[in-house]
C-alpha cells in the first residue's frame, strides 16, 4: 500500500516538473503576463514598453488597487455623464414645462420681435428692422396704415423723443 502512494506521489511530482516552468526566463514570462494583461485592459492606448515599464514599478497588490479605483472611478463618470446628458426630446419637454405657465414663450400683449436696432451717432439716425408682431401665438399683421413708431434716447434722467409719427 506504501508502495502505491509513494509512486503517485511520484507521478505527480514528475508531471509537475514536466507541465512547469523549464527556465527562470519562462518564469519571468508568465509573472509579468497577468499584470500587463490587467494594465492593457486598464490603459489600451499604452505601447508594450510603457506596460513593461508599469509592471517594473508596481507590485500585483498595487495593479490591483489600481484596477479597482480606476474600475470605480469610470463606473462613477459613466454615471455622472449620464445624469449630465439630455436628449432633444427631454429639452422640448423640459422647455414646454418651464413655459407652460408663462403662455408657452408668447408675449401676451403685442410685442414686435426685434431683429435689429441701431442708432448712427454720426448721422443721428436710428434703424429699426423687425421681423415680425405678435400677440399670443398670433403674428399681427403689419402695415403702414398701423405702424406708429415712436424712438427715444436715454440720457442720464432726461428721456429724447427723437421722432414720432
Amino acid at each position: 500500500m506504501k508502495n502505491k502512494w509513494y509512486v503517485l506521489i511520484c507521478i505527480v511530482a514528475i508531471a509537475m516538473l514536466a507541465f512547469g516552468c523549464d527556465s527562470e526566463e519562462d518564469a519571468t514570462e508568465t509573472s509579468t503576463e497577468a499584470p500587463i494583461t490587467i494594465l492593457r485592459s486598464l490603459f489600451p492606448s499604452l505601447s508594450e514598453s510603457d506596460l513593461l515599464l508599469i509592471v517594473n514599478s508596481l507590485t500585483m497588490d498595487q495593479i490591483m488597487v489600481l484596477k479597482a479605483e480606476l474600475e470605480e472611478t469610470r463606473k462613477e463618470a459613466a454615471t455622472l455623464s449620464d445624469a449630465l446628458f439630455t436628449t432633444a426630446e427631454e429639452r422640448v419637454n423640459t422647455r414646454q414645462q418651464d413655459l407652460s405657465t408663462a403662455n408657452n414663450g408668447f408675449p401676451t400683449t403685442i410685442e414686435p420681435i426685434v431683429a435689429h436696432a441701431l442708432y448712427n451717432s454720426l448721422t443721428s439716425s436710428i434703424s429699426v428692422q423687425i421681423s415680425g408682431v405678435f400677440r399670443n401665438s398670433d403674428m399681427v399683421a403689419i402695415n403702414d396704415s398701423n405702424v406708429n413708431p415712436t424712438f427715444a434716447i436715454r440720457r442720464g434722467q432726461e428721456l429724447k423723443v427723437l421722432i414720432n409719427q
